[in-house]
């Protein structure tokens, strides 16, 4: 017993060895950086450990899904520093996922991995199944410089790009301000609190930020898992002092939240929209043009 213990100890050992290792790998060369150099050893954060990392903002990763990080700090002979953080999710969906959630519109798009968004002295961008930023503590040129450099350096060490997942696809291109992939009630109470529980057993799913609108697709796993989450949402929406004016009409409800927002919901084939909207607009007839799009698909 006491061999087999030592044994699979050092497994487990051999294997986070080897996911600290490979991740390591991404980092930029010092070589390449044209007078920035790593400063001290980087270091690696594995699952439960990304805590002492993000004190209070690691669940989020945890709810698109996790796997590890790795920091590091570059300077160079002015005085410049570049923090770098690559993190390593679950998969594709998960690293676009956490990108959607914190690029935003602010900022400039620039040709880095799948997509990347610059902003004075912070990059981010994704591919493949990483997640990475590059934050500056000045503005300066030299600073600058560096970052687009590192970030062309991590590009390349990542291989190939990623795709973004399939239901993205799925929101009107027309008038779309931003997109945003979630996994989880964190990342969908960024947009909307619809309760304090998940009442639509939403698993995977987009929102799509519009002028006058607010949409929400939710996928399910079939036809009738998407019905039955569809019901089991209404009804706590209907017996809930969040909302009024409730009606259901066939496959159909709207109401008003408390803040005064109007809502739709209805659902298709494995799919649930929801349409918020805090001005005064047909969000039906909005739903109804959603739901005929998605058909069209």
């Amino acid at each position: 017993m006491l061999f087999f213990i030592v044994f699979l100890n050092a497994a487990l050992f051999r294997i986070a060895f080897t996911q600290n290792q490979n991740i390591l790998t991404y980092l930029p060369i010092t070589g390449e950086l044209k007078g920035w150099y790593q400063e001290d050893s980087a270091r690696v954060f594995v699952g439960e450990n990304l805590f002492k990392l993000i004190d209070g903002g690691a669940d989020i990763y945890f709810e698109y899904g996790f796997r590890q990080v790795v920091k590091a700090e570059y300077r160079n002979n002015y005085g410049n520093s570049i923090k770098v953080e690559i993190y390593e999710m679950s998969d594709t969906s998960a690293a676009y996922g956490m990108f959607s959630l914190n690029a935003g519109t602010r900022g400039k798009k620039v040709q880095i991995g799948n997509e990347g968004m610059f902003s004075e002295y912070y990059l981010m961008f994704w591919k493949n199944r990483f997640l990475v930023f590059l934050t500056g503590a000045d503005t300066t040129g030299e600073t600058t410089s560096g970052i687009l450099t590192m970030a062309a350096s991590i590009d390349q060490h990542l291989g190939t790009p990623g795709i973004k997942p399939a239901i993205v696809s799925y929101l009107p291109n027309s008038g779309l301000q931003s997109c945003t992939f979630v996994r989880g009630t964190i990342g969908l109470s960024s947009f909307y609190t619809f309760d304090t529980k998940n009442i639509f057993g939403m698993k995977e799913g987009v929102v799509g930020s519009y002028p006058t609108h607010t949409l929400f697709i939710f996928q399910y796993n079939s036809d009738r898992e998407t019905e039955e989450s569809f019901k089991k949402a209404q009804e706590v929406q209907k017996n809930s002092s969040r909302y009024s004016n409730f009606k259901e009409l066939a496959k159909r409800c709207t109401m008003t939240d408390h803040k005064g927002a109007q809502l739709c919901m209805t659902y298709s084939k494995n799919l649930i929209v929801v349409v918020l909207s805090k001005q005064k607009n047909d969000v039906v007839a909005i739903c109804d043009d959603v739901i005929s799009s998605l058909q069209n698909q």
